[in-house]
């Protein structure tokens, strides 16, 4: 018993020697580690609580945004903080908390497809399809594949294409365009040798010409007692 309770005691100062070397090589960098994600989640609930207030969203609904924003990151090179930066971009005005949540992993495809590393931009373009084309109930699948055809056949910086396309919806929709209206116009215009950087600008003054056009026509038809849509 002697001999095995001090081949016992040996082995003990064996390990407790081994582990203090061990701790001297790895105690440093798991601090850094742990200290990192720290950091990490604890900028991931700020901005998934940022989101939150943006649709007053329950108890529930903030945990189905941190699964969702941990799904989403999943197998991209985006960190759950950017992720969760997007779903704030995303969220609010007419996107419900249910809805950011189920079409968040469908934001993340956007921008993989897109090829775009700006989840902000992607976040602005989805969020501004699916509320100014709201009536046309698309959803940002349809989004992304609209862009990936874009892609395809448009030789540009899908990037600067998806960019115009947010600041265009508006102006394209009160102009009586549709998101698919929209999207093939723009494309065509660039197949054509449009300079993608000006497209916006160019187009927007266009949808308001149509815009006077049609107030116009209004007004002249006012004047002989008819309305546009009595000539429809």
């Amino acid at each position: 018993l002697d001999k095995v309770s001090g081949g016992l005691k040996t082995a003990g100062q064996n390990m407790r020697s081994v582990g203090t070397q061990l701790s001297i090589g790895v105690t440093a960098p798991l601090a850094l580690i742990g200290r990192q994600a720290t950091k990490t989640f604890g900028e991931f609930n700020k901005e998934i609580s940022r989101a939150g207030a943006f649709v007053n969203a329950t108890s529930e609904e903030m945990k189905g945004f941190e699964k969702a924003a941990i799904d989403a990151a999943k197998g991209t090179h985006f960190s759950i903080v950017q992720v969760a930066e997007a779903l704030g971009s995303f969220v609010g005005g007419e996107i419900s908390a249910q809805e950011a949540t189920d079409e968040l992993g469908n934001v993340i495809d956007l921008a993989l497809v897109a090829k775009m590393n700006n989840l902000h931009e992607v976040a602005n373009l989805a969020g501004t399809a699916l509320t100014v084309f709201a009536r046309e109930e698309i959803g940002v699948t349809d989004v992304t594949d609209a862009l990936a055809t874009v892609a395809s056949n448009v030789t540009t910086e899908t990037e600067r294409f998806a960019v115009a396309f947010s600041e265009t919806a508006g102006a394209a929709r009160a102009a009586g365009f549709s998101f698919k209206d929209n999207i093939v116009l723009m494309s065509q215009l660039v197949a054509g040798g449009a300079n993608v950087n000006f497209i916006a600008s160019a187009m927007n003054r266009a949808f308001v010409k149509v815009q006077e056009g049609g107030k116009q026509m209004t007004e002249m038809l006012a004047t002989v007692g008819m309305t546009t849509k009595e000539m429809q």
